[in-house]
């Protein structure tokens, strides 16, 4: 399999940067070990600067709500063990702390990295990455066991090495 970039793990990080990939139209692999998207409670809280950028970016759906700017809409939060913390957003923006389970955001991103064009190889094991040198470029390949057995995935970048 070719492409131009293969990203090793499809949790939230590795989906998302698939998404934005794609959507400039860098042909992207996520090699992914689960079968499926854990519903193992993990992360529950985007605060600030992480919602906003999601949202600033469109990956954020319209129905997060919108603050209404001003001193009055802080969100208390706490944080190393200080209780009592407020955090403001401009008007406009998100609310500065939006509380969303992991797996709803790893199937939000891995649905944006998909209809983008990216592809997304569930139950694929990387077993080994191997850096080469062809003649003056450089190809990674990486040896991926799924259920199909193995496979060997080659990424060179859009623009070469």
């Amino acid at each position: 399999m070719q492409t131009h970039v293969v990203i090793i793990g499809g949790g939230p990080v590795g989906l998302l940067l698939a998404a934005e990939l794609a959507g400039y139209g860098v042909d992207t692999v996520v090699l992914e070990a689960q079968d499926a998207v854990s519903e193992r409670p993990k992360a529950t809280t985007l605060h600030a600067r992480a919602v906003q950028c999601l949202a600033r970016r469109g990956h954020l759906p319209e129905h997060v709500p919108l603050s209404a700017g001003g001193d009055g809409c802080g969100c208390p939060f706490h944080f190393a063990g200080l209780p009592g913390l407020v955090i403001t957003a401009p008007e406009g923006e998100p609310e500065p702390i939006l509380k969303w389970p992991q797996a709803e955001l790893e199937r939000l991103f891995e649905a944006r990295a998909r209809k983008a064009g990216a592809r997304i190889l569930r139950g694929h094991r990387v077993a080994e990455i191997r850096q080469e040198q062809e003649q003056e470029s450089e190809q990674e390949s990486d040896g991926v066991a799924g259920a199909g057995g193995a496979v060997t995935v080659r990424a060179e970048g859009p623009h070469g090495p």
